[in-house]
């Protein structure tokens, strides 16, 4: 794949793929487009990742059809607008039980044109929203362009290094000199800048990339390089 494209393009090009798109409502003659399109709102050219009806042999030894695969990523099951979405989920979690364990994937999506259902099989979580609001949801899809949501837990052992990690910088910061009003505003600051580059409201690395390859080794403009970023942040958007 190539580079992802950035999060503020792939939401201007789900605004007007939702405006094309809101009067879809036929599963046989629209669905393939209407995937194909939405893979490319990412930056991602479909048939190289995944195939549309992709052959599987059901319990009762008939043959069934998986509208979208994208092996060890997602299975979409896609019917007409209206349709009950609940009997498209039961009907792609049986054809995910008949797939090799390498070719299961992580994400389950439902969709009737109209509505997307998004469900996370590593952990159970679930997003539900419309056509309408597709471009205000654009990271919950980002792995179709190359963004891994990330939902951090305190109780996963990477974050409790991280909490620890943030633990004892304020407590070398305050033992430094520094006020607590300006010590808590700056932790809140850093913390802020990693959450939104993890979610797409910035672009991948945009913060942790500045700094881990745009300041010394010794640290000795971090503070610098930081005060910049916020002062940027900081700045009013054009009108």
């Amino acid at each position: 794949m190539s580079t992802p494209l950035s999060m503020n393009e792939i939401r201007a090009r789900l605004a007007a793929f939702s405006e094309r798109w809101k009067d879809a409502c036929d599963e046989d003659a629209e669905a393939k487009s209407f995937w194909d399109a939405l893979f490319e709102c990412y930056g991602t050219n479909r048939r190289q990742v995944a195939r549309f009806e992709y052959p599987i042999k059901k319990l009762d030894g008939n043959w069934g059809y998986i509208d979208v695969l994208w092996k060890g990523k997602v299975i979409v099951e896609h019917k007409s607008r209206g349709k009950n979405l609940a009997e498209a989920k039961k009907q792609a979690e049986d054809y995910m039980e008949r797939l090799k364990p390498a070719e299961r994937t992580r994400y389950l999506v439902t969709s009737d044109f109209a509505k997307f259902e998004i469900f996370d099989l590593h952990n159970g979580h679930e997003d539900k929203f419309t056509l309408e609001t597709l471009a205000d949801h654009a990271s919950l899809l980002g792995f179709l362009g190359g963004y891994e949501p990330k939902r951090p837990s305190l109780e996963a052992p990477v974050n409790v290094e991280a909490v620890e990690k943030l633990g004892a910088l304020y407590d070398s910061m305050k033992a430094g000199g520094y006020p607590d009003h300006d010590l808590q505003a700056f932790l809140v600051r850093v913390l802020f800048c990693l959450f939104a580059e993890d979610t797409g409201v910035f672009e991948q690395e945009s913060f942790t990339g500045i700094i881990q390859h745009r300041t010394s080794e010794d640290g000795s403009d971090l503070g610098i390089k930081l005060a910049q970023i916020f002062e940027t942040l900081d700045s009013p958007t054009a009108p």
